[in-house]
């Protein structure tokens, strides 16, 4: 079973809600972070780190004065490292069942080399990966995409649900056959150790 999963899908098809409904559905540990958009009088104006510990970091914002910039939006390459790959490699180090979030695979987080380093050890650790990852890819993304070890799964409007339950069934079976945690049909664990 491949236990790297990415899900890809045109812009707001729906890959960040589709991630964090599985956190939240699921009654077992993740750690890692997802984007959010900012918006003020319901018009785009940057995007956030959040991580699952709770913190939070303005990352991309039209009125950043970063020379790093896609589209209007400038880049804070040291708020995603700080509250991002920081809560990513603590994950890494750490011996405890869990799956690790990474939202978003993005060409604004791949102005970052260390959250790079950090994406190919997650995808390189016994630990299933849960990301998202942008349609239109790199050369850096090409190999990452290449490797045997990596689930695709292409989500839009009409398929979103379906995707989502797949994932959570994956999940579920990687745990099991990672660490030898079984759970019920609610994901609570009934056999191995937690």
């Amino acid at each position: 079973m491949k236990r790297n999963l990415l899900v890809t899908g045109k812009p707001r098809s729906g890959k960040t809600t589709l991630i964090m409904d599985i956190v939240k559905e699921l009654d077992i540990p993740f750690c890692g972070f997802y984007t959010s958009e900012l918006l003020r009088e319901d018009k785009r104006v940057g995007f956030v780190i959040n991580n699952l510990k709770g913190e939070r970091g303005i990352f991309a914002h039209v009125d950043s004065e970063s020379d790093l910039r896609i589209s209007k939006y400038g880049v804070e390459v040291d708020v995603l490292e700080t509250v991002g790959v920081s809560e990513v490699e603590r994950c890494l180090r750490d011996n405890d069942l869990k799956i690790i979030v990474i939202d978003e695979i993005g060409k604004m987080e791949l102005f970052s080399e260390k959250f790079k380093s950090t994406v190919e050890k997650s995808l390189a650790s016994r630990y299933p990966l849960l990301a998202t990852v942008m349609i239109k890819s790199d050369e850096w993304l090409e190999k990452v995409l290449d490797r045997d070890d990596i689930q695709t799964y292409y989500i839009n409007m009409n398929n979103r649900g379906q995707v989502k339950e797949k994932i959570k069934i994956d999940l579920l079976g990687l745990l099991n056959e990672e660490f030898g945690v079984e759970f019920n049909n609610k994901s609570k664990v009934v056999g191995g150790k937690k």
